[in-house]
């Protein structure tokens, strides 16, 4: 179930999974990122533990300051539909304004 915002939950600042991605990941490292939670889910069950999710939202901002402060490179891996697509798009302006670089 994808959770509705609250005064609490702002799908825009968390990352499903970052702690325990934050644990398989070196200061230099990359952060696998996807769309949904189950996505991370069947990665890190894999053996993928660098895996973390935008919560069933794009990535903001927020997300790329607290993925910049954790490792140097992302892996966005959205779903191959044309939304997955279109996320990925916007998602590489965000990084690109918050200053990452390749």
């Amino acid at each position: 179930m994808n959770s509705p915002e609250s005064p609490v939950y702002h799908k825009g600042q968390f990352l499903f999974g970052l702690e325990q991605a934050r644990r398989a990941v070196k200061a230099d490292g990359e952060m696998v990122v996807v769309e949904g939670y189950f996505d991370a889910i069947a990665l890190q069950q894999a053996g993928i533990r660098n895996t973390v999710a935008t919560s069933g939202t794009a990535l903001t901002a927020d997300h790329a300051r607290s993925l910049r402060r954790l490792v140097r490179g992302v892996a966005l891996t959205y779903d191959g539909d044309t939304a997955g697509q279109q996320a990925m798009l916007r998602s590489l302006g965000v990084l690109l304004a918050e200053g990452w670089t390749w």
